[in-house]
């Protein structure tokens, strides 16, 4: 059973947050220490001060602790999923002791990963709560070409958002830029658009203060002002939505993890 199985496993035990028990031997090894490098995680029993060799370098350039607010660091940590042999890993603000954690949620067609707890902010909706969401994830098991499947749908919402239908039109997916892995994407117009409507750094403002206005187009999937953009890797589609607030996660760091057959744990990829 793979994290991609949620998806048909949840239509019998509907769409509600599951944190799944670890395994005896993955109880066993979160309780013994790592020699030099602190605990092991509970669910995959990896070392915490060695688990960011597992990651694709790509994945981890976003870090600079220069950026963190002060008395804040990235430290990476885990999510349980449903299946029991995949977790979710990702490069999480801790402050003052206290660290961010996602919690899984497993719905019919999608997945998301919700506040638990911020390391950064004092109050968060938790799970559940309007506004707790920051990634919502979507298989592409059986998907020919999952920017086709992120346009097709970014386009319908722009639609059901009654954004022009010549922006619509327009709307395309292109990576995200520079500084972020290559598999990281926004939807927004093409340059002829942009060009023809005189669309800049920002979109226009209210009457009496044109210059506010915040950049935006193709909908609840497309791009924006805030950190909203679209990632394609091991085997699935993740929007992250995380505002213009600071980011008290790496999103660009999520990786799924899997338990091999020997019992080891490692990246999918």
């Amino acid at each position: 059973m793979t994290l991609r199985s949620l998806f048909a496993a949840a239509l019998l035990i509907g769409a509600a947050a599951c944190t799944p028990t670890a395994d005896k031997a993955a109880k066993n090894a979160a309780e013994a220490s790592c020699p030099d490098d602190g605990p092991r995680f509970a669910v995959t029993g990896l070392c915490q001060g060695r688990v960011a060799s597992y990651f694709e370098p790509t994945r981890l350039v976003s870090i600079n602790d220069g950026d963190l607010p002060e008395g804040c660091t990235y430290v990476i940590t885990e999510t349980a999923t449903i299946d029991p042999d995949e977790a979710i890993l990702y490069n999480a603000l801790s402050c003052k002791g206290k660290t961010t954690k996602l919690e899984f949620s497993a719905g019919a067609r999608s997945a998301s990963l919700s506040y638990g707890v911020s390391g950064f902010f004092d109050n968060v909706p938790t799970a559940g709560a309007e506004g707790s969401e920051r990634v919502r994830i979507f298989t592409l098991e059986g998907v020919a070409d999952p920017k086709a499947m992120i346009l097709d749908m970014a386009k319908a919402t722009a639609k059901e958002e009654k954004a022009p239908a010549a922006e619509i039109a327009a709307c395309e997916v292109r990576q995200a830029g520079e500084n972020v892995p290559p598999d990281v994407f926004v939807v927004d117009v093409n340059d002829a658009y942009k060009k023809a409507n005189k669309l800049g750094q920002y979109d226009k403002g209210p009457k009496d203060d044109p210059g506010t206005g915040v950049y935006g187009a193709c909908g609840p999937y497309g791009v924006t002002d805030a950190q909203r953009f679209w990632m394609i890797r091991d085997g699935y589609a993740w929007f992250v939505d995380q505002g213009q607030d600071v980011p008290d996660f790496d999103a660009t760091s999520i990786t799924v993890f899997r338990k091999n057959a020997d019992g080891s744990w490692g990246p999918v990829g």
